[in-house]
């Protein structure tokens, strides 16, 4: 738990940081860089964390994790983290700031921009996250081991990287406009076919639904970049808030996707899981109009 609050702040920090010292093509170009390398995380992980039990034992996880957050405070000691001042915010105490701080937030959902983008966001990611927590079941099932599950991320992992960095190539030369609708078709393609393959073939590989996923994100990677720029760019003075929003919000939807695959896969295994995923499609269907006026006008 408390690992998750860092991990969260440090989200927050650095979403907010770019938001505030760039304009918004330069931003959207940072949001393309990192982004992708964020993805390794979900490939090097269970990998790492299956090598680690296998020769060492589970406690060697723990072990490392502390080593990692040491390492990551040592460096935190040599790097500049100053931000730029966009204004000076008025001070307030008690009842006063809790209300600023509602109002706040308040403001930003009124944005139908922040709202659309935010809710794509948010729904590719659940996405993911439905795949993220049936898979491990659904093979171990099938008669994969650790080391299986593990590797089968490798492959998605590699897709978001070469999406998120595609993106930052096509916005050198295309406007976010006319990319996201393709990114978008391409990202609910693929979750239908997924649906489709889950009810009509009964099989105990894993290989269809990996092929597919990595359709899927390569659409994610390319569309987190320009959809969470969007939602942010018009927050610079308010963009901490806005990012953990955003974030906040994000992480919700993947929780709720999450716990309906949880509470159902022993009764459907992957129909359930791609159920979840395709939901995910019906919400950027619904969001897609707050979102397409803002990008329309901004190019």
């Amino acid at each position: 738990f408390i690992q998750a609050i860092g991990a969260c702040g440090s989200t927050i920090i650095w979403q907010s940081f770019v938001i505030e010292k760039y304009d918004s093509k330069t931003s959207q170009r940072v949001f393309a860089s990192v982004m992708p390398l964020v993805a390794l995380s979900p490939a090097l992980a269970p990998l790492l964390g299956a090598l680690l039990e296998a020769h060492f034992g589970w406690q060697a996880i723990f072990y490392s994790l502390v080593a990692i957050g040491a390492l990551l405070i040592i460096r935190s000691c040599f790097i500049d983290f100053t931000m730029p001042q966009v204004s000076a915010p008025l001070k307030a105490t008690g009842a006063s700031k809790s209300l600023s701080v509602f109002q706040t937030y308040k403001s930003i959902l009124k944005s139908k921009k922040f709202t659309g983008n935010m809710l794509v966001y948010a729904a590719c990611s659940a996405a993911f996250f439905a795949w993220l927590t049936g898979s491990p079941f659904v093979m171990t099932s099938m008669g994969y081991s650790g080391a299986d599950i593990g590797l089968s991320y490798i492959p998605q992992t590699i897709a978001f990287i070469v999406g998120g960095y595609s993106c930052r190539f096509l916005l050198t030369k295309y406007g976010s406009a006319t990319i996201l609708p393709q990114l978008l078709k391409l990202f609910s393609a693929s979750v239908l076919l997924m649906f489709i393959v889950a009810l009509n073939i009964s099989s105990n590989s894993i290989v269809p639904y990996v092929t597919l996923m990595c359709f899927m994100a390569m659409a994610n990677g390319a569309i987190y970049p320009i959809v969470a720029n969007a939602a942010l760019s018009e927050f610079k003075e308010k963009s901490a808030s806005a990012s953990g929003l955003m974030n906040f919000l994000q992480m919700m939807l993947c929780v709720l996707a999450s716990g309906l695959v949880s509470a159902f896969i022993s009764d459907g295994g992957l129909v359930v899981i791609t159920s979840v995923m395709l939901l995910q499609s019906v919400i950027i269907a619904f969001a897609y109009p707050l979102l397409t006026k803002p990008l329309k006008d901004k190019e």
